[in-house]
């Protein structure tokens, strides 16, 4: 890991005084092995609190590192090699350096530390074991036999477990593979024939114009609307399909990601007259694609279901038991609380298709990327008096 930081230095900084392309061949390289290693890391400390710690306080500093050294690459490529020189100069890179080396060696003491630890337990108890042989005699001697007898048989069934569970997620990978190309075929297999019926009924409205009585026009009205829900239901599945699909998993900066779903809702905000305030998100440890779905359904549906008042949301998280607890408020509509858990089973909707638009598919995603960051999602809300919906996500604590 130390020689990926390495490279990332390096190459930046080789580039900065030459502008040569091999330099930056050496950063990327950098960059793409030690988001490998950190991926790596972390499934190896899975379930060690301590070491997961220390480990997102180094991820978060080679973040810092590797943001740094890409903003020197870019003022290189804009501004020229003095401006891209006095960065380097400022020493901010070389701090952050000196900061990952010495969370590295902590990492690095920690473990020895806990290595010496369980050395230590392994010869006391291999020194109790030497006691227990000598001082039980014979029937020290059959139960040290029959423990054996039962580790071996412990130690082959566990083995045969690791077997089948490697086997499973193989399986479950090819799976997952096979089902989601087959999402994208089918998407396109059933979108085409629905284009055409589309196109060529709208192409019969045209050539029949003034020729076709009012029934008519209502049944080719209906044609085309239900090719158009179709279409919707197809792009919506396929966007549940996609949820969690991005295996990247990093630190994300969640008032940069209701920032930017802000900028994307601007229409509807100010077509709605919405007004939307909120508090200073936290930054966790999600996939950004998913995090931003999550804020986007759930700010849309709270315009969708206004009231005759223009509509005023609240976005704003807390840090409550070991994980964030984020709220979006509105003063809608509101819901009754006999269908809180109804409104995020998939196709369920509360109104029909003419009072409010959509397939009911948005929360179930919500619920979705939710739960798959090992969090919960709910609603507390009355009849006209507006709702708040509820998400937690497990904090990433940075020290």
């Amino acid at each position: 890991m130390q020689g990926d930081i390495q490279n990332i230095e390096s190459g930046s900084r080789g580039y900065v005084i030459t502008g040569e392309r091999i330099f930056l061949e050496q950063y990327e390289s950098g960059i793409r092995h030690i988001n490998k290693e950190l991926w790596t890391l972390r499934e190896l400390l899975s379930g060690k609190p301590i070491q997961l710690k220390a480990l997102y306080k180094l991820e978060f500093k080679i973040k810092e590192k590797m943001d740094f050294a890409l903003e020197t690459i870019n003022v290189r490529k804009k501004e020229g090699f003095a401006a891209a020189a006095k960065r380097i100069k400022s020493h901010k890179g070389l701090n952050t350096m000196k900061d990952i080396f010495k969370i590295i060696a902590e990492i690095e003491s920690l473990e020895n530390k806990l290595l010496s630890i369980r050395t230590v337990k392994v010869e006391r108890n291999a020194q109790n074991t030497i006691s227990i042989i000598i001082l039980g005699s014979f029937l020290a001697l059959i139960f040290v036999f029959v423990a054996n007898i039962i580790i071996q048989l412990d130690i082959k069934n566990r083995k045969k477990v690791e077997m089948k569970l490697r086997k499973l997620t193989i399986d479950l990978t090819h799976s997952n593979s096979e089902l989601e190309q087959f999402a994208y075929v089918a998407s396109h297999d059933l979108q085409e024939p629905l284009r055409v019926i589309r196109k060529y009924t709208e192409f019969l409205t045209e050539s029949c114009a003034g020729s076709v009585n009012a029934d008519t026009n209502e049944i080719i009205k209906h044609i085309i609307d239900s090719a158009d829900r179709m279409q919707q239901l197809i792009k919506s599945l396929l966007e549940l399909a996609r949820v969690g699909k991005q295996a990247e998993v990093t630190v994300v900066d969640c008032n940069k990601i209701l920032n930017q779903v802000l900028l994307d809702l601007d229409v509807i905000i100010q077509e709605n007259k919405a007004i939307i305030t909120r508090d200073n998100l936290p930054i966790i440890y999600a996939n950004r694609s998913d995090v931003s779905r999550l804020l986007q359904n759930l700010i849309t549906n709270a315009i969708k279901y206004r009231a005759n008042t223009p509509p005023q949301i609240n976005v704003e998280a807390k840090l409550k038991d070991g994980e964030w607890l984020f709220s979006v408020s509105d003063n809608g509509i509101g819901i009754d609380m006999e269908h809180k858990d109804r409104i995020f089973e998939i196709f369920r909707r509360l109104h029909s298709r003419n009072s409010y638009s959509g397939i009911g598919i948005g929360l179930t995603i919500c619920k979705k990327v939710v739960e798959r960051r090992g969090g919960r999602i709910w609603v507390e809300s009355k009849p006209g008096e507006g709702s708040t919906f509820y998400f937690t996500i497990p904090s990433m604590t940075i020290t």
